[in-house]
């Protein structure tokens, strides 16, 4: 991990469980010894952009009505904003659809893997192609080595972990850096449906038919996930974000963000928590649905750029992107509709 000091008008904020988060030691100028402490939690994650956009007023309307937050703690939680953050949306890693994270996300289901798997399965659809695990590996690396954000997003929980390591029968695991020795074991407990703790991942390779895929390519592509971040000796493995959530679901809300046409040209999105605090007792699940499809953008350059060139296929970008779109929205109705099920559904429009 690296302390940077940006002197323009971006700067970086993550929050993170790794032991690299923070660290001290000395550092000698001209002579003079000082001791120094660096905090490397809010390196990398979002890249907060000071919006030209500016949104005047922000919209709020139910959608549907269910037991969870009313509308007047949902009004009151965006209001207590004040004035919002604003991430470059290109640049910034999106996180999972999950009401137990407690900093200021943007959201999608699966997060940044959940957007790279469907673009696999999209490809997949298009180009008629099958995949290996070193496809996935290959195109995986490729993701990483010419992606805009700084990191790469991937959230799981502690009952997911509890459950591996019951089912390997180990007292302790360290999933960030495990013993060689149980690497290959590990990889086939993880993408065990029981062992995979972000709700969008798990779903679909546990129930593919309710997704209309085959789900090979989302057991590759969580292997290969961790093996890439096992390998220390590849600088990749410093991009790669596990978030370990903890705690059970408990949450109140499902709440849509959406930006002006402004905000979308600007490629900016309004970042939201979906907990204030881990005491809070409102726990919102937070989707940015037409942000992401500036990710989706992304995402169609480049399998139809950096994959697709390798093939005969004859895709194009356009034909990608507006298949993402559409599978994206799909996925997003039965994950959405699993997780948040007689909750409440809120949509915030920022006009």
């Amino acid at each position: 991990a690296f302390c940077t000091l940006k002197l323009d008008s971006s700067q970086f904020i993550q929050t993170s469980e790794s032991s690299f988060d923070q660290f001290d030691g000395t550092m000698t100028v001209s002579e003079d010894t000082y001791d120094v402490e660096c905090d490397c939690s809010e390196l990398g994650m979002v890249e907060i952009e000071e919006a030209k956009c500016h949104p005047s007023k922000i919209k709020l309307t139910q959608d549907r009505e269910g037991t969870g937050s009313t509308y007047e703690e949902i009004n009151e939680k965006l209001s207590g904003y004040g004035n919002f953050s604003y991430a470059r949306i290109t640049h910034s890693a999106f996180r999972c659809l999950d009401g137990r994270i407690v900093d200021d996300i943007l959201g999608t289901p699966g997060g940044d893997a959940g957007e790279f798997v469907l673009g696999l399965l999209v490809y997949q659809d298009l180009a008629g192609v099958s995949y290996s695990q070193e496809d996935i590996d290959e195109y995986f690396e490729k993701w990483l080595k010419c992606m805009d954000p700084d990191q790469f997003y991937m959230c799981t929980d502690q009952a997911a972990i509890d459950h591996v390591m019951k089912e390997l029968a180990i007292d302790e695991l360290d999933i960030y850096n495990p013993d060689p020795e149980i690497q290959d074991k590990l990889l086939d407990a993880l993408v065990d449906p029981n062992n995979i703790g972000d709700t969008h991942l798990r779903m679909l390779v546990e129930s593919p038919h309710l997704y209309s895929i085959q789900n090979d390519a989302v057991k590759y592509f969580i292997r290969s996930f961790y093996q890439t971040l096992w390998d220390t000796e590849s600088p990749l493995y410093e991009l790669l974000y596990l978030d370990i959530l903890e705690g059970s679901h408990a949450e109140t809300a499902f709440l849509e963000i959406k930006t002006n046409e402004q905000c979308l040209l600007d490629q900016v999105a309004p970042l939201v928590a979906p907990m204030e605090s881990e005491d809070d007792t409102m726990s919102v699940l937070i989707n940015h649905l037409d942000s992401v499809n500036i990710r989706r953008g992304q995402t169609a350059e480049f399998f139809v750029n950096k994959v697709s060139q390798n093939t005969t296929s004859k895709l194009t970008v356009k034909t990608m992107y507006s298949r993402l779109k559409h599978h994206g929205m799909l996925f997003l109705d039965v994950t959405g509709e699993h997780i948040a099920k007689e909750l409440p559904f809120y949509t915030a429009s920022f006009v």
